[in-house]
């Protein structure tokens, strides 16, 4: 289990760097927002590697995993371009994350993006639900190791 302050900064980070590239890429404003209780049936998972040993995974329920590849592509999106729009997300927001830490984590390699149908049985020792556009997903971080200075 993560330490509170450890928590509490890893949480702002994501925060800042959801905000960040929601702006940057979509032209959108991204915020946290309790969970509405939408399945997530659209996974992506980037894998943390070296002086950082974790994941981060991204949750979408269908309908959201679509709009948010429509916003990518500018045109309608079938579910295996949804699927590549929430793998990139999830390499985008894993590695702005991950650039956030200090030394030496800040430099840990990242794995390629998996996406699957379905949700994940494990538990993030991090949480947070964002909505945009209508549009609902969660992020979930798990740490086993890290070293920053």
């Amino acid at each position: 289990m993560l330490e509170s302050n450890a928590a509490e900064r890893w949480q702002r980070l994501m925060d800042e760097t959801v905000l960040e590239v929601f702006a940057a890429m979509l032209g959108c404003e991204c915020v946290p927002t309790e969970p509405a209780g939408a399945p997530s049936d659209n996974t992506a998972r980037v894998r943390f590697s070296g002086a950082l040993v974790g994941e981060c995974l991204l949750l979408f329920a269908a309908a959201d995993a679509a709009k948010l590849a429509h916003m990518f592509l500018g045109e309608a999106a079938d579910d295996e371009m949804a699927i590549d729009a929430i793998g990139e997300l999830c390499n985008v927001l894993a590695g702005g994350w991950k650039r956030r830490l200090r030394p030496p984590a800040s430099g840990a390699g990242l794995s390629v993006p998996s996406s699957a149908f379905g949700t994940p049985d494990s538990r993030g020792d991090l949480r947070q639900c964002y909505q945009f556009e209508g549009a609902q997903f969660a992020v979930r971080l798990t740490v086993k190791r890290v070293k920053e200075d």
